[in-house]
């Protein structure tokens, strides 16, 4: 089974403007996870609008996908996202998406949810908080 991980990481925020972009202990956000992922994956993409995050994650190591415009404005769902990048991503069986904006999210949560996706009768999973509401700082999805 082919996988691959994927850091979606929009500039624009209005919450919080170019959050991923912001300096948090010496690195920009979106890099911390983008740091993990590559530490497990054999193929890691990066989708977003930001001709930074884009730079910074090749010179790292990760494939680049330049999302459109229609695709990084705000309340734009992930499996759109999903869409137009998967076929960049020459289809893989296994996609986990890991949230740019969660940087202290653990490397064993990423681990662990990767480790229950290959599981034959596992199509889809996310990370949720301990009330069960979901949070999708992992989500992973099958073929």
């Amino acid at each position: 089974m082919r996988s691959a991980a994927l850091i979606i990481a929009r500039e624009g925020s209005k919450r919080l403007p170019q959050k991923n972009l912001m300096d948090l202990c010496g690195k920009p956000m979106f890099q911390w996870n983008l740091e993990k992922a590559l530490e497990l994956f054999k193929e890691v993409y990066v989708s977003s609008d930001s001709r930074f995050i884009l730079e910074r994650a090749r010179d790292l190591g990760a494939s680049v996908i330049r999302r459109p415009p229609e695709l990084a404005e705000d309340g734009v769902p992930h499996i759109p996202v999903f869409l137009h990048a998967l076929p960049l991503m020459h289809n893989p069986d296994l996609v986990v998406s890991v949230q740019s904006n969660s940087p202290t999210l653990g490397r064993e949560i990423i681990e662990t949810a990767f480790s229950i996706a290959q599981h034959p009768t596992v199509q889809e999973i996310t990370t949720v908080d301990h009330n069960f509401k979901v949070h999708g700082s992992v989500w992973a999805l099958k073929r």
